[in-house]
């Protein structure tokens, strides 16, 4: 187990031994092995120096070693990429992304979401550069090969186009929510097929409909995920119900009820406070959802702090509900200590620098 200190510290030790053994013994296929795990270690602990030296001379040996395996070769220049990117510096992770896609294109019968994975890499690498127009060319062509691919997908694959679809669905909504619903139809096309089998694109199309205010069908979707497979660890699933419900006054009620019972499992979460007292503030009742929402902000600065980020986001959003409503001498305050939050951040940071200096 290398998540304990035990564990990490024999894994360190193995990939020692096979570093040692390969640079010992004149064995470069082991020294490659051992390059290769030791700069991952290596990126997980933040030592990103040594993580580059590392992967950088594991390409070396791959390119060396492994011409005639292409796929060996663009992982191990996808390594490198991410040690690079960790320490900052995606413009020369760019690259060694390209590379890893043409490689994978030149591999005869290549797995397709292997290079849909390439695809989105490539891209994401190029967000951080903020060149979002290049990226997208990337996501779309990763769309391109879903849309070609899911007609001759295996029905148990098809989940796959969900699961890395849904990382796009930022980039292209529409485009995402329509293989969304056409994986739907060819997994309700099986005569197997059942809602706690297809319960991830039912969720995925839940939250689509949400997102473009359709909320009926947010409802609807949500609702049979929950039937299909209960309510979730924690009661996840509810809890985005009752999220959905909360967002109009006709379905407030049963999502104020939905954060009661959460409340009584959990009563010091102080965003699920926040939410209980959104949505009986939906329903008008005032006089019970501010004290909730204060009491989600005393236990957030007892917790965090009072210039913690989800401090601020609670007093903010109190502010703003007090401000809606017409009590702009009860909101004040809050906005004040909103903005003194702020500041000291921003003191911090300007204090950090300068003594970095």
């Amino acid at each position: 187990n290398d998540r304990t200190a035990a564990g990490l510290a024999e894994r360190e030790q193995i990939i020692g031994r096979l570093v040692a053994i390969g640079r010992d013994k004149a064995q470069p296929a082991t020294l490659f092995a051992g390059l290769s795990a030791q700069s991952q270690l290596r990126i997980e602990r933040e030592d990103f120096t040594q993580a580059i030296e590392d992967a950088t001379q594991a390409l070396n040996l791959a390119r060396r070693l492994f011409a005639d395996r292409p796929a060996i070769v663009a992982r191990s220049a996808d390594l490198l990429a991410s040690a690079f990117e960790v320490a900052g510096r995606a413009t020369e992770g760019e690259p060694l992304l390209q590379e890893q896609v043409n490689l994978l294109q030149s591999v005869p019968g290549v797995d397709r979401f292997e290079l849909a994975a390439a695809y989105e890499r490539l891209g994401n690498n190029l967000v951080k550069q903020f060149r979002m127009a290049d990226a997208k060319i990337w996501f779309s062509r990763e769309l391109d090969m879903f849309e070609a691919e899911l007609p001759k997908t295996e029905d148990r694959h098809l989940i796959n186009i969900v699961l890395y679809s849904q990382n796009l669905f930022w980039i292209d909504p529409a485009r995402v929510e329509a293989l969304y619903r056409a994986v739907l139809v060819r997994q309700e096309a099986n005569p197997a097929s059942t809602d706690r089998l297809n319960w991830m694109t039912i969720w995925n199309l839940a939250k689509s409909a949400r997102m473009r205010g359709d909320l009926d069908r947010a409802i609807g979707y949500q609702r049979r995920v929950i039937a299909a497979i209960g309510p979730g660890p924690d009661n996840d699933r509810e809890l985005e119900l009752a999220a959905m419900l909360s967002d109009r006054r006709e379905t407030a009620a049963e999502a104020a009820e939905i954060y009661r019972r959460a409340l009584e499992r959990d009563p010091e979460n102080s965003a699920l406070m926040e939410s209980y007292g959104s949505a009986l503030w939906m329903l008008d009742r005032f006089d019970e959802a501010l004290p909730m929402r204060k009491r989600a902000v005393g236990i957030a600065v007892a917790r965090y702090g009072p210039s913690h980020r989800e401090t601020l986001r609670l007093v903010q959003n109190l502010g703003v509900a007090l401000w809606i409503v017409k009590r702009p001498a009860e909101a004040r305050p809050y906005y004040e200590d909103v903005l003194a939050g702020y500041r000291a951040e921003l003191s911090a940071l300007y204090a950090s620098y300068l003594r970095d200096l």
